[in-house]
């Protein structure tokens, strides 16, 4: 654990160097001597405070290196006039010596957990001698950066806002005690319920008291047996009114104060999460200097403006999206942006602009990446997607705009000609899409003419909470997140119609492919069709096409604390998480806007045969446990692994489907009705003789005992693993 003003360096040295990187870009594109000469002050000042904080903590190098960069800094003071692309070039190349020898440092630090030994900083260039002051000019290929030309006042003492740095990792443990707290506080809901339950009951037993009394007037015999019953139903009734009383008041000081606590929650969750947010301009200033890099390699003059607001994203967001943004900037820059004398010739100005904007969507942020260049070159995608992927000319020929447009999304696929440093490797698209996929985003070519392309990106503000859609399927609960749900309904038979083998649900003019979500997570592969009674459905935008999505039902939509679930829930494609619910089970939380399950899952459940190969291609595995979603993922593991896969639902079914099926492996769970996992060993050892794996989430020593001496062959823990580790130890045995 090292001494916490290491932390407290390192921020405040963060914000030094990027207010450096910054400042020198906006001492390029300013054309005003007063302005420079505030700006170089203002660089001096970050350069002097880096320099006395490195000397501070004993770091010689950084200290150095900032002195360095201190005294070039002095030279242009003098001479502001004569700052030019070179000079600039002279500044960034000492600024990045400085920044590698910090971040080398850091990572040591963060190795190690207590300061280690200094690396050196790389030796800056030697300062120049200012030049003649009439000598240079600005240069007409300096990257213009949409900066203002004079810089924004400082704000008075009066409006000074004051911020307290607080570590991410404790923010991130105060959310989850909030989800954890409004999960304690919606189990309240099922207290409330017992409740209102027992007050009916109460309420039973006086009417039936009433009846009784009723039935003991009209009896005119046994007056003595009457009175006395009178008797003891009088004593009674006040008491159990007084009783549906005291339940009546707790009920309504129970809502009152889950209204209170709701309240409390719902501003503690808001506000732990609106200090995680960080705004996206933070992003969008820093890749300026790639911008201008981009613009010198290429030799193409690169104007970079940014549009985002006030648009806040969560800190983790932020930073995952910064290689997406990168990519997305070099592919503008190399495929998008013309020449200089290309654009010229186009009639177009000679500086191409790479424009980034964002807006708020609902949950979302939509962020659009956009160049005014020649747009996408389809016949060139058309060209390679016949040199590369086999497809035939009639199928070639028939593929629309938006459906070429998804082959540069695809791994290696590239069209240009020649590769380099920025271009020709075919993994930028590639590493955007399944960035923003794993951020539960989205990715489209949004639009291209020779007047330019845009990218467009949407991701949510945060991935700590989640909205969702609760739905009932199959006789499972599942969280579907709402963002790419655009619709609800009910459907009828009659309502869907047969379109060249599958189901269709006509809306607004278009044919809606008719899916079951039971079919979507590979638990039920056979189609769904409804009955005349009305079957519910969302619909959701998946690949560019809308998709009823039908199940049992619709519940609630909500605000869940988002929780990681381990194996073999985690290697399911689609499974992004879980929630607790009001009583206590875990439900699945699907994104089904970017499920690649659904493929996968459809296709192994139709021709499982298919896929056996290797080493496991004559083995045969009967899974038993019983929840379908997990029989689902370890057939869907097991399977890629080229065995044949039969499943059951617990102990009882699978020993009568061993009575009629022969199998080289039995898999199964421990914790399952009618019969445990533990029984089954036993049984399976006496009658059947076959290796038996209890995969299980029980982690005690004594569960793991009790496994081994009913016989079983391995006992593995679901947490200590993936697919990969269970593929290697079924291969022990089969």
């Amino acid at each position: 654990m090292h001494d916490p003003i290491y932390d407290i360096f390192c921020e405040e040295a963060k914000e030094h160097l990027a207010a450096l990187e910054t400042g020198f870009l906006d001492l390029e594109s300013s054309a005003s001597v007063e302005t420079r000469r505030h700006q170089i002050d203002n660089l001096f000042r970050h350069a002097h405070s880096l320099k006395g904080d490195s000397k501070a903590i004993g770091l010689t190098g950084l200290q150095q290196g900032a002195q360095q960069l201190e005294d070039f800094l002095e030279a242009l003071r003098s001479h502001p006039e004569n700052v030019d692309r070179t000079a600039i070039n002279q500044g960034l190349a000492q600024f990045d010596g400085l920044r590698g020898g910090f971040e080398a440092w850091q990572r040591l630090l963060d190795e190690a957990g207590q300061p280690a030994a200094e690396p050196a900083v790389e030796p800056p260039a030697p300062v120049p001698e200012p030049p003649p002051p009439a000598r240079v000019k600005p240069t007409d290929k300096t990257t213009d950066l949409a900066m203002p030309a004079e810089p924004a006042p400082a704000p008075s003492l009066q409006e000074e806002n004051f911020t307290v740095r607080v570590p991410s990792e404790r923010l991130d443990r105060m959310l989850s005690l909030a989800g954890e707290l409004r999960i304690v506080q919606r189990s309240g809901e099922e207290l409330t319920r017992r409740l209102l339950d027992l007050n009916r009951f109460l309420g039973g037993i006086l009417d039936q008291c009433q009846q009784l009394e009723k039935v003991v007037r009209q009896e005119s015999t046994r007056a003595e047996a009457r009175n006395a019953v009178e008797v003891h139903v009088a004593q009674l009734r006040p008491q159990l009114e007084s009783c549906r009383d005291q339940v009546g008041r707790l009920m309504s000081s129970l809502r009152k104060k889950r209204n209170r606590d709701d309240g409390l929650l719902e501003t503690l969750e808001a506000d732990i999460q609106q200090a995680r947010l960080l705004p996206l301009v933070m992003l969008a200033d820093s890749l300026r200097r790639v911008v201008r890099d981009l613009g010198q390699s290429l030799g193409k003059t690169i104007r970079y403006e940014v549009d985002v607001g006030n648009v806040l994203l969560d800190k983790a967001i932020l930073e995952a999206l910064r290689e997406p943004m990168v990519h997305l900037l070099r592919n503008a820059a190399s495929h998008g942006l013309e020449t200089d004398e290309e654009r010229l010739a186009a009639g177009k100005s000679a500086a191409g602009v790479i424009r980034v904007q964002a807006a708020r969507r609902g949950s979302g942020v939509r962020i659009l990446v956009s160049d005014d260049g020649r747009g996408v070159e389809f016949e060139r995608i058309r060209a390679r997607v016949r040199q590369t992927e086999g497809v035939g000319e009639a199928e070639l020929a028939a593929l629309t705009k938006e459906e070429l447009a998804r082959y540069l999304f695809k791994p290696g696929f590239t069209t240009a000609t020649t590769r380099d440093a920025i271009s020709g490797r075919g993994v930028g698209l590639d590493v955007v899409l399944h960035t923003v996929q794993r951020l539960h985003g989205q990715v489209s070519l949004e639009a291209s003419s020779p007047q330019g392309t845009t990218f467009a990106i949407t991701v949510p503000i945060s991935i700590s909470t989640m909205r969702i859609l609760t739905v009932l399927a199959g006789g499972e609960y599942y969280g579907v997140l709402s963002a790419p749900v655009e619709k609800t309904g009910q459907a009828k038979k009659s309502d869907l119609r047969e379109l060249e083998g599958c189901l269709v649900l006509p809306m607004e003019g278009e044919s809606l492919r008719w899916v079951p979500l039971q079919a979507m997570v590979g638990t039920n592969s056979q189609p769904v069709v409804p009955s005349e009674k009305p079957t519910p459905y969302f619909l959701i935008r998946h690949d560019g096409k809308r998709i009823a999505v039908a199940v049992d039902d619709l519940e609630e939509e909500a605000e869940v604390l988002l929780k990681g679930l381990g194996f073999p829930l985690s290697d399911l494609a689609g499974v992004i998480g879980g929630t607790v619910r009001p009583d206590g089970s875990v439900q699945i939380v699907l994104d089904l806007a970017n499920v690649a399950v659904q493929a996968t899952s459809i296709a192994v459940a139709k021709a499982p045969a298919s896929s056996n190969r290797g080493v496991g291609s004559s083995g045969r595995i009967l899974v038993a446990d019983d929840s379908p979603v997990t029989r689902t993922i370890l057939r869907n593991v097991l399977t890629a692994g080229g065995y044949i896969v039969k499943t059951a639902t617990d102990g009882v079914d699978a020993l009568e489907r061993l009575r009629i099926e022969s199998v080289d492996l039995v898999i199964s769970d421990v914790e399952m009705p009618r019969m445990d996992g533990f029984e089954l060993v036993r049984q399976i050892k006496a009658k059947h003789r076959l290796p038996v794996i209890l995969v299980t989430a029980l982690e005690k020593e004594e569960h793991r005992r009790k496994g081994l001496e009913a016989g079983a062959d391995a006992y593995v823990v679901k947490s200590t693993f993936q697919g990969e580790g269970l593929l290697e130890i079924v291969k022990q045995f089969v």
